[in-house]
């Protein structure tokens, strides 16, 4: 499946690293790659404006405790049953305290899933 994104960020890496430097608008973790907590803290970092694609392709995904709040518009992306992120038992990755999120094509799963 191709995914194309033109607003927000192309998860590359299956890690669990925080971005490199939040708020910059670029998804990168040290030593280059962009990983779901970073995609994710990118966006919480980032000034309000239009809305944000995080798309994550086929693959397992760490995403170790530590939810985000988000409050803008943001859209996560998966492609298929095949993407899934893995909570590792941990609470949800997401809270959501205003505005719009959508998820879909995605699997979250062994941990706090009712939070995301």
């Amino acid at each position: 499946m191709s995914i194309a994104v033109t607003t927000g960020w192309l998860v590359d890496a299956t890690g669990d690293a925080d971005d490199a430097n939040p708020g910059d608008g670029v998804c990168a973790i040290a030593g280059g790659g962009c990983t779901v907590r970073a995609a994710v803290r990118e966006f919480a970092a980032s000034a309000p404006g239009e809305c944000v694609t995080i798309v994550i392709p086929e693959g397992t995904y760490s995403y170790i405790g530590g939810r985000q709040t988000v409050s803008l518009c943001l859209n996560v992306q998966g492609a298929g049953a095949g993407t899934v992120i893995d909570l590792a038992g941990g609470e949800g990755f997401l809270q959501i305290s205003n505005g719009i999120t959508t998820f879909s094509a995605i699997t979250v799963e062994d941990g706090d899933t009712t939070t995301l």
